[in-house]
């Protein structure tokens, strides 16, 4: 989508401090390979995947976590830049004490300055409060969870996407001034394609980009995996966020005949939360999308 596009759209809109790029999507063909990991417990976990990660020489994937046990779990949810140099910002952090549990997570594996970095959202239960705050009572929440600060209680199999081709790779993004990732072309044998990881800037509706890139690469059905940011989540049952920045995790996502239904949770400033069938041509991207299509 064009920003003449963008103008034209009756989307809700978000102002980022830096001037926005013409070209709105960053995307690289690619090959994955579904393996399954085993990660240890007792350990954070971002090293427990980095580690099993290794031992297959997989240094990009996009995996997905569901019903892990935790022994101490910290997350952030959206929230307003305190010194206003952001459109869009995160809260304080949050710790779940044991016993906690991850009820499903998708994280992207890609790297920062050459070494292993990793984007996780999701949801998680447990006995909650702010660090140095007052606890709360067992509940469901939603976030962006801090992977190295956030411990496996016992050893759990997760579903990895292993990508081979391309990968995500953090670079300061002057529009939104935040380190984000984009995908970079890496070094593969296998010359099949079978896949497309992507990611997207503000202020364009997720499902229109998601139809209008896979039909440029000539891709009609695909599975769609990962996560991102909102504005104001609006759903099909009627369910609208109503904070301007809203993180979310795709449950389930299908591309087919030239049409994007994504399934997602949805996080917004002071939590507020919903879940269901995202609306079509209502929900513009806030600060990015990382997505992976895999046909």
């Amino acid at each position: 989508m064009s920003l003449s596009q963008l103008k034209d759209s009756q989307m809700g809109a978000i102002q980022h401090p830096g001037h926005p790029i013409t070209q709105r999507h960053q995307a690289q063909l690619c090959h994955t390979i579904p393996i399954p990991l085993l990660l240890k417990g007792g350990q954070s976990l971002h090293d427990a995947i980095i580690k099993e990660l290794s031992v297959h020489n997989i240094t990009s994937a996009y995996i997905t976590l569901n019903n892990a046990q935790m022994d101490t779990l910290r997350y952030v949810i959206p929230g307003d830049d305190p010194k206003g140099e952001h459109a869009a910002w995160y809260s304080d952090t949050f710790h779940l004490g044991a016993p906690a549990q991850i009820l499903t997570a998708g994280i992207h594996v890609g790297r920062r300055e050459g070494k292993p970095f990793m984007h996780c959202h999701g949801t998680w239960s447990g006995v909650s409060g702010k660090d140095k705050g007052k606890e709360e009572r067992d509940q469901v929440v939603a976030g962006h969870l801090l992977a190295p600060e956030s411990y496996l209680a016992e050893d759990i199999q997760v579903d990895c996407i292993a990508i081979e081709g391309a990968c995500l790779d953090v670079h300061y993004d002057e529009e939104t001034r935040f380190p984000l990732f984009s995908p970079s072309t890496t070094l593969s044998n296998i010359n099949k394609k079978n896949a497309l990881l992507l990611t997207l800037r503000p202020n364009q509706d997720l499902q229109t980009a998601l139809a209008s890139i896979a039909n440029d690469y000539r891709v009609e059905t695909a599975q769609i995996l990962g996560i991102g940011s909102l504005i104001k989540t609006c759903f099909n049952d009627g369910k609208q966020l109503l904070t301007h920045a809203n993180e979310i995790l795709i449950l389930n996502g299908e591309l087919k005949d030239h049409q994007a239904t994504i399934q997602a949770v949805s996080v917004g400033i002071g939590g507020e939360q919903h879940q269901g069938q995202l609306a079509p041509g209502k929900n513009a991207i806030c600060v990015t999308c990382e997505l992976l299509l895999v046909f």
